[in-house]
């Protein structure tokens, strides 16, 4: 049975584009998928190991930003964080303790890229900002009603002057 819990576990953290990784309390890696692996061979040449520490690993100044996140997870608990990459990547990294019989043994992390996600959010906070200045410095009187009640949900400076009102009264 415990073999069947394992390989279903192995298969499930395969089966993912997500970078999973865990570090003993030394923070010399205990696990990691192949997306991890791969992730490391491609954006630095070289191969993730068993014990190996993320310092062995990367760039000095890259090596660098690890053990303060880690020590954070082990102090104050889990969290997220974002890593961008030069070419303009984005890497959502949450931490958590791995606590084995009430005591911490080691720091597992998720990595999902969010790039297109935040792309998303940016372009529709960009499309908000426009829409906000298209509404508000028109010279046309405009209302915004809320279709279900009818009520004026926003009005702009030209329907103020129009209808003799201010903006807030408006609503």
């Amino acid at each position: 049975m415990h073999d069947q819990v394992e390989a279903n576990l192995s298969a499930l953290i395969e089966s993912t584009e997500d970078l999973i990784w865990s570090v003993d309390l030394n923070y010399g890696l205990l696990t990691f998928n192949k997306a991890f692996q791969q992730h490391v061979e491609r954006n630095f040449g070289v191969t993730a190991a068993i014990g190996k520490r993320l310092q062995d690993l990367l760039p000095p100044e890259r090596a660098a930003n690890w053990p303060p996140l880690f020590e954070r997870v082990l102090s104050q608990g889990a969290f997220r964080t974002e890593l961008p990459f030069a070419d303009g990547r984005i890497l959502e990294l949450a931490f958590n303790r791995i606590v084995v019989d009430g005591e911490a043994t080691g720091i597992s992390v998720f990595g999902k890229d969010i790039t297109e996600r935040k792309r998303a959010e940016q372009a529709l906070a960009d499309s908000e900002a426009r829409f906000r200045t298209f509404f508000q410095e028109n010279s046309s009187v405009m209302l915004l009603a809320d279709p279900a009640s009818g009520e004026i949900a926003a009005a702009n400076q030209a329907a103020s002057a129009f209808y003799g009102y201010p903006v807030e009264r408006l609503v």
